[in-house]
């Protein structure tokens, strides 16, 4: 480009740029979709207000962009005097929005416009952003982009953060009813140390994608997860198992929470953790599944029974400990009770999901033994593998559906999960 002394070209003067500078590529595309494509291609507009938490955005923003989204901030004058807006010029790749100009910021992202932002993501949210918004008042960047957003349909998700005496203040519970009323989705917050903490960023991602899931068949239906793994007692220190991470187990519950689902998991020994955003049963061994069974409603969509449940048990544990000292012990193990056909008994209309795990069998064999398992009537699906091809990275897989021919899948736990429910799905037509 010519530049001039005092950066002004003489009056009259026609010139052409010498010299293209291509734009720097900011850092964040060095993580954008480390974590997973599920913000892949999506725009978030992230409004920060004047809460302690506003700390915490920098973290939110980078996990965003690690899910794949594009985020811009906006914030609000208070929210500058707790975080600097170079840090979020740092953590997002873009210029924070501070106040509204001739370029009408808002309208540019929330306005009916073809290439809007695909959500309002205000977090955290102060009582008095979340006033603002439930009554329509525009006094903030964050308050006009909500408004604008809420009048052409954009979704708004907000994320509170306040002390706990203002959360449970009744005006502002009741303005948190009116923005559901408006189609708002709240991430509720931790509820410790007398304050309404910040969800945590896992929780916020996840309502993310689920706020921008396209409407499917699971939306609004109850999904259950049976995860983990059993644990029989020999005596009352030792026990019988089987292997389970609940690695997929984890991964099925964000699928199904993602698209729409109401979950809960059944869960069992694992290793693991699960997602802090939806809620878990725990069950020991098969009798303690059974009785944890009895909180499956009777109207649940679909029912995926991952868990490595024991097929054999003890048929009476020891009371105390056997000695260590022994030269030979010998266990009389007697068949455990079988736990998908109490599954059916309790939802007699869901599509229930088994789960078979082999060693050394070829896809046609694995296919085989799914066909088998489908032929007793109690299962609608099944997915079948072989441990000794499983791996951190790859989980393949056949899948089969009760009226349908099998599904070779390879590839990550999270990518199993997906195809799983659109089988599941399909299924339910």
């Amino acid at each position: 480009m010519m530049w001039f002394r005092d950066n002004h070209p003489p009056e009259g003067t026609i010139y052409k740029p010498l010299l293209t500078v291509p734009k720097a590529v900011h850092p964040v595309e060095d993580i954008r979709g480390s974590t997973s494509k599920r913000l892949d291609g999506r725009t978030i507009v992230l409004g920060v207000t004047g809460s302690i938490a506003a700390v915490e955005c920098v973290h939110l923003a980078r996990e965003l962009a690690r899910n794949g989204a594009r985020v811009i901030a906006t914030m609000t004058e208070a929210a500058t005097r707790i975080l600097h807006p170079d840090a979020m010029w740092f953590a997002t790749g873009e210029p924070p929005i501070l106040r509204l100009t001739g370029d009408v910021e808002h309208v540019r992202w929330m306005g009916d416009r073809k290439d809007r932002a695909d959500l309002l993501l205000v977090a955290p949210a102060t009582a008095n952003t979340i006033g603002k918004m439930a009554n329509a008042i525009d006094d903030t960047p964050v308050t006009t982009f909500a408004a604008t957003a809420l009048g052409t349909g954009v979704p708004v998700l907000v994320a509170p953060a306040m002390h706990g005496s203002m959360w449970r203040h009744e005006g502002v519970l009741r303005n948190i009813q009116r923005l559901e009323e408006l189609g708002v989705d709240i991430v509720r917050p931790r509820e410790e140390e007398k304050k309404a903490k910040l969800a945590d960023m896992e929780t916020i991602v996840a309502h993310c994608a689920r706020a921008l899931a396209p409407d499917g068949p699971l939306l609004g239906k109850r999904v259950v997860i049976i995860a983990g793994s059993t644990e029989e007692p020999v005596d009352r220190v030792r026990l019988i198992s089987n292997r389970s991470s609940g690695g997929l187990g984890r991964a099925l519950a964000e699928e199904a929470f993602i698209r729409g689902a109401d979950v809960t998991t059944l869960l069992g020994r694992h290793e693991v953790p699960q997602p802090p955003y939806i809620e878990g049963i725990p069950f020991t061994n098969v009798d303690s599944l059974i009785r944890a069974s009895e909180h499956v409603p009777k109207d649940t969509a679909s029912i995926l029974c991952v868990a490595a449940i024991a097929d054999y048990r003890t048929k009476a544990p020891m009371r105390g400990k056997i000695s260590s000292g022994m030269e030979k012990l010998e266990l009389s193990l007697e068949p455990a009770p079988k736990v998908l056909p109490i599954l059916r008994s309790m939802a007699p209309d869901a599509t229930l999901v088994g789960f078979k795990l082999e060693v050394g069998l070829s896809d046609d064999q694995l296919a085989e033994v799914a066909r088998s398992r489908l032929g007793s009537g109690v299962e609608d699906l099944v997915v079948a593998n072989d441990l000794a091809r499983v791996t951190p990275e790859d989980h393949p897989a056949i899948i089969i559906a009760m009226k349908g021919e099998p599904t070779a899948f390879a590839g990550p736990k999270s990518d199993l999960a997906a195809a799983i429910f659109d089988a599941v799905e399909a299924a339910r037509g």
